[in-house]
C-alpha cells in the first residue's frame, strides 16, 4: 500500500500526521503493520479519527520492539480500557510467548534492512563529499531471564503518548500510569509526557491518584 511504502524500512519520514481523516480500526491495523515494520518514524499524529480499540490495540502492539518512536498521539479515536491497557504493556515486563518473539523478530529485520540501507547512504554521501548522514537504528532487546523464564522488556525510546479525549475509565488509566511510574523507577522507559483529560476520569479520587503514580518522577509532565 502507499503508506506501507511511505514508511518502509528504508523510509527516511520522520513524522506522520494523519489526523482527522476518519480512519477506522481497519486502518489502524494497517498503520500498526506499517510501523512494526519501520525504524525512521518518530511522531505519529492520529488524532481524530475512528481507530477504536481495536485500531488502538494494534498500534500499541506495533510500538513496543519499535526502537524509533518517541512520540504518539491516539487523542479522540474513540479509545476504551482496552486500548488503554495495551498501551500499559508496552512498559510492561511480560513472560515471553510466541507472538512477542514473532514481533520482535520482525522489528529486528526491520532495523537490519533498515541498517544496510543507511551503511549504503552514508558511504555515497561520504563518497560525495556531503555532510548528511544517516544514524543506525539500535535493534529491539531480547528476551532476558526471569523468575517465570524469559521475559520480554517493555519499550525503553517512547517519550510522549496523548491518549485524551476518549472513553478511558479510572482503573485504566491508573493502570497505565502505574506501567509507565513503574519503568521509570526501573530506569527502563524514556517517558515523560502522558495526556488523559477528557476522558471518563472524573473523581477527584481517581486524579489523585494516577497523578501519584507519576508525579514523583522528576520532570513528567501528566495532562489529566
Amino acid at each position: 500500500s502507499c503508506l506501507t511504502e511511505l514508511i518502509a524500512a528504508q523510509s527516511i519520514v520522520k513524522e506522520l500526521s494523519l489526523r482527522g481523516n476518519e480512519l477506522d480500526s481497519l486502518a489502524g491495523v494497517a498503520i500498526a503493520r506499517a510501523v512494526a515494520s519501520n525504524s525512521s518514524l518518530k511522531v505519529l499524529n492520529l488524532f481524530d479519527n475512528r481507530l477504536g480499540d481495536e485500531g488502538a490495540v494494534a498500534i500499541a502492539k506495533a510500538i513496543r520492539f519499535n526502537m524509533s518512536m518517541s512520540c504518539v498521539s491516539l487523542c479522540k479515536n474513540g479509545v476504551g480500557d482496552e486500548g488503554a491497557l495495551a498501551f500499559a504493556a508496552i512498559f510492561k515486563r511480560l513472560v515471553e510467548t510466541d507472538e512477542l518473539a514473532e514481533a520482535r523478530t520482525t522489528a529486528t529485520a526491520a532495523v537490519d534492512v533498515r541498517n544496510k540501507w543507511v551503511g549504503e547512504f552514508n558511504k555515497k554521501m561520504k563518497k560525495l563529499k556531503l555532510t548528511t548522514e544517516l544514524d543506525p537504528v539500535t535493534p529491539p532487546p531480547a528476551a532476558t531471564d526471569g523468575p517465570d523464564g524469559p521475559e520480554s522488556v517493555g519499550n525503553s525510546v517512547l517519550e510522549l503518548v496523548n491518549l485524551s479525549a476518549n472513553s478511558i475509565g479510572p482503573a485504566a488509566g491508573l493502570e497505565l500510569a502505574k506501567a509507565i511510574g513503574a519503568a521509570r523507577a526501573a530506569s527502563e522507559t524514556s517517558m515523560h509526557g502522558l495526556a488523559l483529560q477528557m476522558n471518563d476520569i472524573t473523581e477527584d479520587a481517581d486524579v489523585d491518584a494516577i497523578d501519584e503514580e507519576l508525579s514523583q518522577h522528576q520532570g513528567f509532565v501528566l495532562e489529566l
